[in-house]
């Protein structure tokens, strides 16, 4: 069996005297789906922020490629091959969506795939674009990008910085059945490229025809971690998330 590409040991994080994380632990295999679900305040987005550098824990370590992450900036877990989409994407607005890949192509890849020459940057953000639909949309700015659209981009932004890891924070919500699975064929097709994705999402169908792994997480601790057939069937996560 393959080492983990990301290990997360007993991680713990407070706000005061609130905790959001308490001793979770998780693990990710090279080229692994796994799906992080749970109910609205259950510590997703602060496990995401711990892993991407955004929050330091109290406790516990955020390992990568065997690298301990814990003192690196978000800027250099990117150079590392950690990437993440966002809930609400982030474009460059006054740019094209040509422009928006080519921004990560030179600046957030590391050194070894960091693409230099303005003609090898254009081929190569001109492919993944096509790669996720976008193709004929080169030259608009991405500010009139329909939902979908922008969230077509904000993948191609994260698959520009060559990451072994995305993380996809809520890349299907508010979007009608046809454009989940829209994204959601773009989220599968990352294997292929060598990518493990960690995605946070509350679509069931999603998730259940994403994952290889499901962890759940409520108020703050991992109450299940198996494969999805079994976490639906699970009366612990049942009861606290899929409901009774």
């Amino acid at each position: 069996m393959s080492e983990p590409l990301l290990s997360v040991n007993a991680l713990t994080k407070r706000f005061g005297g609130f905790t959001a994380l308490d001793n979770v632990s998780l693990s990710i295999l090279p080229g692994e789906r796994v799906s992080l679900i749970g109910p609205n305040g259950s510590g997703k987005s602060t496990m995401v922020n711990c892993i991407s550098g955004v929050l330091r824990p109290e406790v516990g370590t955020v390992i990568f490629e065997g690298r301990p992450l814990n003192a690196i900036s978000p800027h250099d877990r990117i150079r590392q091959g950690v990437a993440r989409t966002f809930q609400i994407p982030r474009p460059f607005a006054t740019m094209s969506v040509l422009e928006n890949v080519e921004i990560p192509l030179m600046f957030a890849a590391s050194d070894r795939n960091k693409t230099r020459d303005s003609s090898s940057r254009l081929a190569a953000a001109t492919e993944i674009l096509a790669s996720v639909g976008l193709g004929g949309k080169l030259d608009e700015l991405s500010s009139s990008l329909t939902q979908v659209d922008m969230r077509k981009l904000e993948l191609a932004r994260a698959i520009a910085a060559s990451p072994k890891l995305l993380i996809a924070d809520e890349s299907m919500a508010g979007l009608s059945g046809t454009e989940v699975d829209e994204i959601l064929k773009l989220l599968l097709g990352l294997r292929e490229r060598g990518i493990a994705v960690l995605m946070i999402e509350h679509i069931m169908k999603a998730v259940m025809s994403f994952s290889d792994r499901v962890v759940v997480l409520v108020a703050g601790k991992k109450i299940a971690d198996d494969v999805p057939q079994a976490i639906i069937n699970n009366p612990d996560v049942v009861k606290a998330y899929l409901g009774e």
